[in-house]
């Protein structure tokens, strides 16, 4: 997760610790990366400059890591950045960098389990709902405790159609 270097990173990038979570506009022009501090910055690629930047928010008191931005993603029509943090999942408008939802599983720290966190989140339409209706265009966060939950990616509500009230047990 290193910045990439032709793009010269700024002092308020480097000062925030290393990127870590990246992810791509579908049309290659935006680069949205996150930092292991939680904050969230957006980068037109073409210019050469930041767009926007969201502070980090403090999500666990475990260790420096806790507030890591994990994996991240653009909507398919780029409206949204869909990324995971210490188990939660969050959705961020693209222009803006207004948070539109957040949803936290609740699972607590089990020392048991190697990582504590949601290492990747993936977007999917399900043709069999009508465009209009809930859960259409869903998102799905993996836990920790090995579940897979589907959440409305427009609302972030649990899809309950999915799985068991919207969970699957992995």
């Amino acid at each position: 997760g290193a910045f990439p270097h032709h793009l010269a990173a700024p002092a308020q990038f480097t000062a925030d610790k290393r990127g870590w979570g990246l992810a791509f506009s579908h049309d290659g022009k935006l680069l949205a990366c996150g930092t292991i501090t939680g904050s969230i910055f957006l980068w037109d690629l073409a210019a050469l400059e930041k767009r926007w930047h969201v502070s980090g928010k403090k999500v666990a008191e475990r260790d420096e890591y806790a507030q890591t931005i994990r994996s991240m993603r653009f909507s398919p029509d780029g409206s949204d950045i869909i990324y995971s943090q210490e188990g939660s999942l969050g959705v961020l408008d693209a222009d803006t960098g207004k948070e539109k939802w957040r949803y936290n599983p609740e699972v607590s720290a089990n020392t048991q389990r190697q990582h504590q966190t949601c290492r990747g989140v993936t977007y999917w339409k399900d043709q069999s709902v009508a465009a209009a209706q809930a859960c259409y265009e869903r998102v799905y966060l993996p836990t920790s405790d090995a579940h897979l939950i589907a959440l409305d990616a427009k609302t972030g509500q649990v899809c309950e159609s999915f799985a068991e009230k919207g969970v699957l047990d992995l």
